[in-house]
C-alpha cells in the first residue's frame, strides 16, 4: 500500500509544466493531512538572448508529526521541480526532487522536447541498474527502518599489521597484541563481565616494520593516526634469537629470513603487554618460569624473571612494585629503593600503604617511612596525602578512637571516629560531636553534638541530619541515650524513666531537621519536610542515594513507619513534594525536570496475588505525569514508551498518548518513522 502512495506522490513530479500539476499538488497535500499549500517559490534564470535558461519552482508546506498541534512536533516540508533549457529555449534536462527527508531525485533528458533517458538517484548517489521506482523504492523504506544492532565488526589487518586492545585495570592502561581469535575472545562483553576490567575500547592496529637492525613495532591510535608509541626489538636480542632458533625448526633453515621474522613477531607479540604510558613490557613466554620487565627496547629491567609486578605512576616519574617471595619498589630502571620484604603495597597518592608481617606503615617514593609500624593503631587509609589511623589510644568507654595525619605537613588531628576522605572531605567525630574536615586537616564544619550524620556529594553539598531538638538527652551509669531518628527505643533497664524522653509541648518534630550546606558559598539551606505522604507521621529519616546532584536535583531514600520510600530533594533544599509513597526511583530527574517512579500494587495473576512494581513519571513538582500503571518503561525523544503487560504506547512529556495500542516498541518505532516522514505511509 505504501508503495502505491509513494508513486502517487512521485507522480507530481512527472509533469513536465508546472502549471499542469494543481492536481498531484492535491495528492502531495494529502499524504501531509493539508488542505492547501503555505506556499510556492519560483525561480527563473535567462539567457542574453532573453531565452528561458532554467526554472525551479518549489512547493512549501507545513504539517505536525502527531495530531497534537504543539511547536516540538512542527514541521516543514517541500518538493521541487527544476528545468534546464539551451539557448533555442528548449528543455534539455529535469530534476524532480522529493521532500529532502526521501533523498530522492528523478532525473530526465530530453532531445527535441522528448525524454530519451532516465536516472534514479538517492541522496546523491546515482542508482545504476534499478528499472523501477518499486524496487528502489523498497529498498529505500526497508534500509530506513532501524534494526537490530550489528556485532561489531573490524576489517582484517593488512600484512605488516597487527591488532592491539587497550584496557585499563583499577587505573591502569595497557595493551595487548591478538590476533582474530584474541579478538573474539577479548570482546567488550567478555571483558565487561570480568570484575575490575573496563569494557575495551575500539580495536586499533599497530604497524610492524623490518628495519636493517631492529623490528620497529609503531601503535598509532586510529583513525586518527597518531603515533602513541614505537618499541624496538633488535635482532641480537636474546628474545628475538630465542624465536628466530624456533622459526628455523618450524620452517627450516633455509627459509627467508622475512618469513622468519614474521613468524616472531606473529609469536612473540601475543605473549606481551605493554603498559602505557611508560611503555614498560610484561613479557612471559610459554616456557618462562615468571614474567620478565622489559623496556621499549625488549631490554631487561630486571635481570631475572619476577612472581609479578605493577607499574606505579608518579608525575613525571614511573616505579615498579616488584614481587618474588616477598616485594619491594624499584626505579623504572631496576633500582632498588624499598627492600623486598614486604607483604603488598597500596598505591595511594604520592604514598604508599604497605604491609609487612601483618603490621602497617606509610612509605614515600623516596623510601622513607612516614608512618612506622606501631603498637597505637590497628590499621589505616591513606587518601588526599592523609593518612587516616584507627587508633588503640582513645579505646575505652566504647570508642575506637582515630587520627588523621597530614603525610605532607606531619600535622596530626585527633577524633574520637572517622572516615576516609571522599571528594576532598572526611566526616569524623569529636567529643560526641559530628563535624567535616578538608584535606589540610582544617575543620570545615565544627563537630557540634546537634549534628547526627553527613553526608557528601561530589557538588561540594552537605546533607546535615540534626538531633530532634524536641527530645532530651539522659545520661545513665556515664552512658548517653538520645532519640535517633524519631524512633525510640528504650532499653528495658529505663521503662520506669520513659517521662524523661516525654516530647516537648506541640514542636512540630518535621520541621527544620535537615539542613543542605554550600561548602563552596558557605550558605546553608534548612529543608523543611512539608510531604502530604507524611500527614500524621512522626518517624522517619532522610538520606541522599546518590553522589551527586543532576540537572538540580539528587534521589532521597526516606525511612521509618510506614514503610520508606523515594523523593527527589533540589539543590536549594526543597523536597519534591510527592503525594504517593514511591518503592523505587529508577532514573534521576532528567533535563525536563522528570523522573522514573514506582509503586507497588496487589495483582491477581491465575488467581494468586502478587505485589508488582508499576512505573509511571513524576515532575520535579510531585505531579504524577503518567500514572503508574505501567510494567516497564523506554526512554524516547518523543517521551516514554510504556508496556502494561499486554501492549506498548508512546505517551509525551505532557503525558499525552501519541500512540497506543502497539504489539511491540519496534512498531512505534516504525510508527514515529511514518509521522515524521508521511510519505512513507
Amino acid at each position: 500500500m505504501f508503495v502505491r502512495i509513494l508513486l502517487i506522490a512521485l507522480g507530481v513530479l512527472s509533469i513536465g509544466r508546472v502549471h499542469a500539476q494543481e492536481e498531484n499538488i492535491g495528492k502531495f497535500l494529502k499524504q501531509l493531512r493539508q488542505e492547501k499549500l503555505d506556499s510556492t517559490i519560483e525561480k527563473t534564470s535567462f539567457y542574453k538572448n532573453k531565452k528561458l535558461k532554467q526554472r525551479r519552482v518549489t512547493y512549501h508546506s507545513h504539517y505536525y508529526v502527531f495530531e497534537i498541534a504543539r511547536d516540538e512536533y512542527f514541521r516543514r516540508t517541500s518538493f521541487s521541480v527544476e528545468e534546464r533549457f539551451n539557448r533555442k529555449g528548449e528543455i534539455v534536462e529535469k530534476d524532480s526532487l522529493l521532500p529532502r527527508e526521501m533523498g530522492w531525485c528523478i532525473r530526465k533528458k530530453f532531445v527535441n522536447g522528448k525524454a530519451t533517458e532516465r536516472r534514479l538517484y538517492y541522496k546523491g548517489e546515482h542508482l545504476a541498474g534499478k528499472s523501477t521506482f518499486k524496487d528502489c523504492l523498497c529498498a529505500s523504506y526497508n534500509d530506513s527502518i532501524p534494526q537490530s544492532i550489528p556485532a561489531r565488526t573490524t576489517a582484517p589487518p593488512q600484512q605488516g599489521e597487527k591488532y592491539y586492545d587497550v584496557w585499563t585495570v583499577g587505573g591502569t592502561s595497557f595493551l595487548r597484541f591478538g590476533s582474530s581469535r584474541l579478538q573474539r575472545r577479548y570482546d567488550d562483553v567478555w571483558l565487561a563481565s570480568r570484575p575490575g576490567y573496563s569494557a575495551v575500547e575500539d580495536l586499533k592496529l599497530a604497524t610492524i616494520v623490518q628495519r636493517r637492525r631492529f623490528i620497529e613495532i609503531t601503535i598509532k591510535h586510529r583513525p586518527s593516526d597518531k603515533i602513541v608509541c614505537r618499541l624496538r626489538l633488535k635482532y641480537t636480542n636474546p628474545v628475538f634469537v630465542k624465536y628466530f632458533q624456533q622459526a628455523d625448526s618450524v620452517l627450516g633453515t633455509v627459509a627467508d629470513n622475512r618469513k622468519k621474522i614474521g613468524f616472531v613477531v606473529d609469536k612473540l607479540l601475543p605473549n606481551i603487554i605493554v603498559y602505557m604510558p611508560s611503555l614498560i613490557v610484561d613479557y612471559s613466554g610459554p616456557k618462562e618460569k615468571g614474567k620478565y620487565i622489559l623496556n621499549a627496547d625488549f631490554e631487561r629491567i630486571m635481570p631475572e624473571p619476577v612472581r609479578d609486578f605493577r607499574v606505579l605512576s608518579q608525575p613525571g616519574r614511573n616505579y615498579l612494585w616488584v614481587c618474588r617471595g616477598k616485594c619491594g619498589l624499584y626505579t623504572a630502571k631496576g633500582k632498588n629503593i624499598i627492600p623486598p620484604k614486604h607483604d603488598w603495597a597500596e598505591a595511594r597518592g604520592a604514598f604508599l600503604k604497605v604491609k609487612t608481617d601483618g603490621k602497617y606503615a606509610c612509605y614515600d617514593y623516596d623510601g622513607n617511612i612516614v608512618i612506622p609500624y606501631a603498637e597505637d593503631y590497628d590499621a589505616f587509609t591513606v587518601s588526599h596525602n592523609i593518612a587516616v589511623c584507627s587508633s588503640r589510644e582513645y579505646r575505652g568507654e566504647g570508642h575506637s578512637g582515630a587520627f588523621y595525619v597530614n603525610l605532607i605537613t606531619k600535622d596530626t588531628l585527633k577524633a574520637t571516629w572517622g572516615f576516609p576522605f571522599e571528594y576532598n572531605f572526611a566526616r569524623a567525630s569529636l567529643n560526641d560531636g559530628y563535624g567535616l574536615m578538608n584535606t589540610k586537616g582544617e575543620w570545615v564544619i565544627d563537630p557540634n553534638p546537634a549534628i547526627q550524620y553527613l553526608n557528601v556529594t561530589s557538588d561540594s553539598l552537605v546533607l546535615i541530619e540534626l538531633n530532634n531538638p524536641a527530645f532530651e538527652l539522659v545520661s545513665k551509669d556515664d552512658i548517653q541515650y538520645r532519640h535517633q531518628r524519631y524512633n525510640l527505643k528504650l532499653p528495658d533497664s529505663l521503662t520506669n524513666r520513659a517521662k524523661t524522653y516525654a516530647r516537648f509541648g506541640n514542636t512540630p518534630p518535621k520541621k527544620y531537621h535537615y539542613v543542605l550546606y554550600n561548602l563552596k558559598s558557605k550558605t546553608a539551606d534548612t529543608i523543611a519536610v512539608n510531604l502530604k505522604v507524611l500527614d500524621g507521621l512522626l518517624d522517619y529519616n532522610i538520606s541522599l542515594q546518590e553522589k551527586h546532584f543532576t540537572n538540580g536535583f539528587i534521589r532521597v531514600h526516606v525511612t521509618g513507619s510506614p514503610p520508606w520510600f523515594y523523593t527527589f530533594c533540589s539543590s536549594r533544599g526543597e523536597l519534591v513534594n510527592i503525594s504517593h509513597r514511591y518503592t523505587n526511583a529508577k532514573s534521576p530527574m532528567n533535563e525536563r525536570k522528570q523522573a522514573i517512579v514506582a509503586r507497588k500494587k496487589v495483582i491477581t495473576v491465575k488467581g494468586v496475588e502478587k505485589e508488582e512494581e508499576f512505573w509511571g513519571v513524576i515532575d520535579s513538582a510531585g505531579n504524577e505525569i503518567i500514572p503508574c500503571d505501567f510494567l516497564s518503561y523506554y526512554p524516547n525523544e518523543y517521551g516514554y514508551i510504556m508496556w502494561d503487560g499486554h501492549r506498548y504506547s508512546l505517551i509525551n512529556f505532557c503525558g499525552e498518548y501519541l500512540f497506543s495500542d502497539m504489539s511491540s516498541p519496534m512498531m512505534i518505532s516504525y510508527a514515529i518513522q511514518s509521522a515524521e516522514n508521511p510519505f512513507t505511509r
